[in-house]
């Protein structure tokens, strides 16, 4: 088990996976379990592949070789809910945010993540006069207030402020209990984080740990 975590959820099962990214292997050959129970963390600098990768987790890419399979929880479970993130994600501009915020509130799982919520929102306020980075917090808002099963986020704490970073952390790490949450940095990983594993990409990236 990832991180010595009881598994009790949905988990993510690569198998002899093997990415291209461009003319390279980013992993080779990649036997991996993410689980709930701690974040999964893709690290590297920028053009390992961390993107590609997430694709391919995402089901949004295809790997050139192997599979990335859902496990249930139980037999008889529901279709999982799996959502991506990426950085170039945008709302629409003419919209109100609160007309967005209202929109959302309903699907809310539990309390949602309103730490996150971009501060000194008004009525009035449209997206187009946010900044990118109260932009991407109500995108992130909206992801993590809503159900997910498997949560694949790519580079998530881009062009937020030292708070919002903090409120993401925190949130990411209330949800990775009872979620399978994958996220890709090039930034540091922040400590005192609930254990899941870590996967730093650079050169072509190989790994055992299967259940």
């Amino acid at each position: 088990m990832n991180g010595g975590t009881e598994w009790n959820g949905w988990a993510l099962r690569a198998r002899g996976l093997f990415v291209r990214g461009g003319a390279r292997a980013v992993v080779s050959g990649l036997d991996h379990d993410f689980e709930n129970g701690g974040i999964h963390w893709v690290t590297g600098p920028n053009g390992a592949g961390k993107s590609t990768f997430l694709r391919v987790l995402a089901g949004v890419s295809s790997p050139a070789e192997g599979i990335v399979a859902i496990s249930p929880p139980a037999e008889g479970s529901p279709a999982p809910v799996r959502r991506y993130y990426h950085p170039d994600m945008r709302l629409p501009p003419e919209i109100r945010a609160w007309d967005w915020i209202r929109f959302i509130a309903p699907r809310k799982e539990g309390g949602g993540p309103d730490g996150l919520l971009p501060p000194h929102l008004n009525s009035r306020t449209r997206i187009r006069d946010i900044s990118t980075g109260e932009e991407k917090r109500l995108v992130l808002w909206s992801i993590l207030a809503s159900r997910g099963d498997i949560l694949v986020l790519d580079e998530p704490f881009e062009h937020l402020s030292a708070e919002a970073k903090g409120e993401l952390t925190l949130a990411l790490d209330g949800r990775a209990r009872r979620s399978v949450v994958v996220v890709a940095t090039n930034q540091a990983v922040p400590e005192g984080m609930v254990p899941g594993s870590l996967l730093a990409l650079g050169e072509a990236l190989t790994g055992v740990n299967p259940s």
